[in-house]
């Protein structure tokens, strides 16, 4: 009888669900509808800042639903189009209890929770972030399914299609389209993942940030944006090799679970010129206090700080160890080897140093393909050929 407890629960949150759909005011607005399962909009994030992106691009015609409201002093941005399946008054505890079920009874209810949740309100076209999201949408509408990691993590990571050969199936025979992010990854989605090419569509990552106008002033700070999860991030190569570089600086801006042991390495170390800054909603400001940004990650899909970093004239280090890292450096800094060589990369740095102003110049032509407006009619096109 293990499975009566985990149905007890679930009854329990379809009961909140139902309070949340019958609700006065209850309403999706809009004809695009976003699950963001477990990636809120109003957190940090590069999923989080595609869907604040997609926000900008259809404003006042797209939602976002998540099973779970995310707790008052977690949240950084506010986001107005954000909809839950259960409000956080009554949700943290269901949420902890719910994390534990899937856990030891491999279930998957926040998405069976958005699917209920979305029995009432169809919207024209659904924007998924992970191919398990395909269970929380229904038949009958275009479903487009966004590449966030390489396709080679998409096909064994668990959460994505966790090497699921019935997953794949399904996510082929249902999806309308496979946004990914740069023309190398078209061939891997296509052999790795068995996705049609006309399945397949290109629409690079945009930024909101303003293109820098003018020269960009050089400078010895090295800059690194990410969630502090270092067995992606990496932010340990970087900061080891800071000891060789002690006429630099490095801040690092972001949050996660591995700060305290990040902290913990450079008190150790004695490390001085690193700089763990937190998290932080203004950007903008954090770049333009940096002269060149830096990549170590292990894997990324198309990194949105970069675009970021670009838009505001930094060169830019990035590592070789995913099919877009060659779309994004083309003469505005130095792509490193896949595999990581601490000389390799201080001589990078001091190679942008010497030639600063041209590759800040490159940065600002590289980020330019990035903007709003440009982007915003590749999906706008992309939108309104799935729903004619």
């Amino acid at each position: 009888m293990f499975w009566v407890l985990p149905f007890c629960v679930f009854l329990f949150a379809i009961k909140y669900a139902c309070r949340s759909v019958t609700a006065k005011g209850f309403k999706m607005h809009g004809s695009i509808c976003v699950i963001c399962n477990g990636v809120s909009p109003e957190l940090a994030g590069g999923v989080q800042t595609f869907c604040r992106n997609l926000g900008l691009i259809f404003p006042g015609n797209l939602v976002f639903v998540d099973a779970f409201k995310e707790r008052s002093e977690s949240v950084i941005y506010r986001v107005p189009e954000m909809r839950h399946v259960i409000p956080a008054r009554r949700g943290r505890l269901l949420k902890k209890v719910v994390q534990i079920l899937n856990r030891d009874f491999r279930l998957d209810i926040e998405r069976v929770l958005i699917r209920f949740y979305l029995l009432f309100r169809n919207a024209d076209c659904y924007v998924i972030n992970s191919p398990k999201d395909i269970r929380a949408v229904g038949a009958g509408r275009p479903i487009i399914l966004v590449q966030h990691t390489r396709i080679s993590r998409m096909k064994e990571n668990k959460d994505y299609f966790d090497n699921n050969a019935d997953l794949l199936a399904e996510v082929r025979d249902k999806i309308s389209m496979f946004v990914v992010l740069s023309p190398y990854d078209v061939d891997p989605a296509q052999k790795l993942l068995g996705i049609d090419k006309d399945k397949i569509h290109v629409v690079r990552h945009m930024s909101s940030i303003p293109l820098l106008c003018g020269e960009k002033a050089g400078g010895k700070v090295l800059v690194m944006v990410g969630r502090l999860v270092n067995s992606v991030k990496r932010f340990d190569l970087v900061i080891d090799a800071m000891r060789c570089l002690p006429d630099f600086e490095l801040k690092i801006y972001g949050n996660g679970p591995d700060r305290v042991m990040l902290e913990k390495t450079l008190l150790e170390n004695g490390i001085a010129n690193v700089e763990l800054c937190g998290p932080t909603s203004d950007v903008t400001s954090a770049l333009d206090k940096g002269g060149v940004y830096v990549s170590s990650s292990e894997v990324e899909g198309y990194g949105i700080s970069l675009i970021e970093a670009m838009r505001r004239g930094l060169p830019v280090v990035v590592r070789d160890t995913y099919e877009a890292a060659v779309d994004i450096v083309e003469g505005n800094g130095v792509l490193l080897n896949a595999k990581w060589d601490r000389n390799e990369f201080i001589e990078a740095v001091k190679m942008i140093e010497n030639n600063y102003e041209s590759m800040s110049h490159a940065s600002l032509i590289m980020g330019a393909r990035h903007s709003e407006p440009e982007i915003a009619r590749q999906w706008k096109d992309l939108h309104n050929t799935l729903i004619e």
